[in-house]
């Protein structure tokens, strides 16, 4: 093994190029060569982490603030960028034991065909793999509980990623247009999965485990392949459009804990044809279901209280729709374009109803005998028929 010290340090070279910012807190860059192959790690209370050898990452990657417009200068990875085929990370470097892979530590290696990660790895960090479009297979030890922000964006051969067994983070944008990537195991220790987290991805099905509280905003966007998808009971949130454009997703049974509805959570699922919602659910968020096309019928709950701008417009095979008596508010063009739809039937008093109207003028509106509001501006546009209780 050979150990060596770069030339420039960290903070010297960040203020040189990006004066006026802080300076950067990230030690010494050192080489060690193992199995022909050198790299470039930094040692901080007696462990090692493998990053890129650009100063400017420690900025914002690792060491607090955040800014996407330095990650535009150049890249000096943690190995020579030459470097081909399979490789394994070292769990040592000098004797110091490999903690964490670092910000952009393999971005743009464009000659590798699989990852190794040695067991002993807790994280792997910000843009750690970014473009890196020819590696196929990647292996990620138990230990690793966290994937960064950006991780494996634009892995565009990325097909298998094994191990991450003991898991709890998947953060933004982590496997973000890996393209091949047709299936992940999800652990069952994980509990977050961050926001376009897998979004553009080939994934076919998805089985969230139960730990899993939060699923980011557009999580899953754009995973045109994705037939199936299994989410758990006890799940809290469902971020915007976190399943918007999976266009060849047939069902979704929502959890039962869900009290709302996202914007655009399944805007554009061309081809769903039925939704479970859960009986506890308060509100649906403006352009929930815009243009699902196949949809046919849904049942909402007593519970609910408020559907939003355009949460079904476009709803084209949308055939009849019974609004419970508990809904105080009612959005602007909910159901137009819902060719199918030619009556909506209303349990309760007409609810209140935004600067436009909820639904084109010719569909009719059946009411209940007795209750109030029909009278009202908005309304007043719609032919009302109302019918007695006993005829429910």
């Amino acid at each position: 093994m050979k150990l060596g010290k770069l030339i420039f340090t960290c903070c010297l070279t960040h203020v040189a190029l990006a004066a006026g910012s802080e300076p950067c807190k990230r030690p010494l860059t050192y080489i060690a060569t193992v199995d022909g192959i050198p790299w470039k790690f930094s040692v901080s209370n007696g462990v090692a982490e493998i990053h890129d050898a650009n100063p400017r990452y420690g900025v914002f990657s690792d060491y607090g603030v955040y800014s996407d417009r330095a990650y535009r200068t150049p890249n000096i990875p943690a190995i020579p960028e030459s470097t081909s085929g399979a490789i394994s990370v070292p769990s040592t470097l000098a004797g110091y034991r490999v903690v964490k892979i670092g910000g952009g530590a393999f971005r743009g290696c464009t000659n590798l065909s699989a990852v190794s990660i040695s067991p002993g790895v807790r994280e792997i960090g910000v843009r750690a793999f970014q473009d890196c479009r020819t590696i196929r297979e990647v292996t990620i030890p138990d230990s690793v509980q966290n994937i960064d922000w950006l991780a494996f964006i634009r892995c565009a051969s990325l097909e298998k990623v094994n191990g991450f067994a003991q898991g709890t983070n998947i953060y933004k944008s982590a496997f973000h247009s890996c393209e091949a990537l047709k299936s992940f195991h999800f652990p069952a220790t994980l509990r977050n999965i961050g926001a376009k987290a897998f979004s553009m991805s080939g994934l076919t099905e998805i089985t969230i485990p139960a730990a899993v509280t939060n699923i980011g905003a557009e999580a899953f966007f754009g995973c045109n392949a994705m037939r199936k998808m299994s989410l758990p009971a006890d799940l809290d949130s469902i971020g915007d459009g976190a399943f918007m454009g999976c266009d060849h997703v047939t069902e979704a049974e929502l959890p039962r804990k869900l009290d709302r509805i996202q914007s655009r959570v399944f805007s554009h699922c061309l081809r769903l044809r039925k939704v479970s919602l859960p009986e506890h659910l308060r509100s649906i968020g403006d352009e929930a279901f815009y243009n699902c096309f196949a949809l046919s019928q849904v049942a909402f709950p007593n519970s609910l209280t408020n559907i939003g701008d355009r949460a079904f417009l476009g709803c084209t095979s949308l055939e009849a729709v019974s609004i419970p008596c508990g809904l105080e508010a009612l959005g602007v063009d909910v159901f137009f374009g819902c060719a199918a739809l030619k009556r909506v039937r209303f349990s309760g008093d007409a609810p209140r109803i935004g600067r436009g109207l909820p639904f084109a003028t010719n569909i009719v509106v059946e009411a209940v005998e007795g209750t109030k509001g029909w009278d009202g501006d908005g309304w007043r546009n719609y032919k009302i028929e109302f019918v007695s209780p006993s005829s429910r």
